[in-house]
């Protein structure tokens, strides 16, 4: 990871316990400590409600509702609306001017907690057989 261009984070020591296993050592726990929402171009982006399950159901209707947000408090302030099956997801996302786009790796609070990285981070990955992450392209448009 030292060979990217990260956002603030930190590294804790994390020992994992599993029930009737041994310990296990040497990991570490990856803090991401600063969201990029506050760098997306609200003008230019559209986003919607989606109705999630709260577990995986077949024929689950995710309805979908757009709505308007001018500014990164609107989002904040529909975040705590929401009921706790409602997320907010982007339908197209556009990034400000000032995003920082030599990042490799960010977030963006409020929008399901998704972590963005690029493409130079996902072929590392990808090269060095990392499991138990899941890639995947966005299901919206971003655009910087």
């Amino acid at each position: 990871m030292t060979k990217f261009n990260l956002p603030k984070h930190a590294f804790f020591e994390a020992t994992l316990l599993k029930y009737d296993s041994d310990v296990k050592e040497n990991y570490f726990l990856f803090h991401l400590q600063e969201s990029h929402s506050t760098s997306i171009d609200f003008t230019k982006s559209s986003f919607s409600t989606l109705k999630i399950p709260p577990w995986e159901l077949p024929n689950w209707d995710y309805e979908k509702t757009p709505f308007e947000i001018n500014s990164h408090d609107d989002l904040v302030i529909k975040d705590k609306e929401l009921e706790s099956f409602k997320k907010i997801v982007p339908d197209r996302l556009t990034l400000a001017n000032h995003f920082d786009q030599s990042l490799d790796l960010f977030t963006l609070t409020y929008l399901q907690g998704k972590i963005l990285i690029s493409e130079r981070l996902k072929e590392a990955l990808e090269i060095n057989k990392i499991s138990g992450v899941q890639i995947t392209k966005p299901s919206y448009e971003i655009c910087l």
